[in-house]
């Protein structure tokens, strides 16, 4: 009997724990918008310490303008030390 409640409980953590480091719900989001993105992309970039907030807001505005940036080209440019955004804005405007 007390077997069966800590075997649901050890469930319950290992499921709040995969569910705090998966970032199952950006991943929702990005495809609520037409973004292709894989949740293992984003857990690995989520490893390489990559704001994926804002990488995410990039690549839905850039949909949302027509435009098509993949996800490893902000990565890398992140990485670099360069800022998403201001990359976003300047392939938004350069079309226009």
């Amino acid at each position: 009997m007390y077997t069966d409640l800590i075997v649901y409980g050890v469930v319950a953590i290992i499921i709040i724990a995969l569910y705090s480091f998966v970032p199952v719900g950006l991943s929702f989001r990005a495809r609520a918008f037409g973004v292709k993105i894989s949740i293992l992309e984003l857990l690995r970039m989520r490893w390489q310490k990559i704001p994926i907030d804002d990488l995410l807001y990039c690549l839905i505005e850039a949909k949302k303008h027509g435009k098509e940036i993949k996800p490893r080209n902000l990565k890398y440019h992140y990485l670099a030390g360069g800022d998403m955004k201001k990359l976003t804005k300047s392939v938004i405007n350069k079309g226009e």
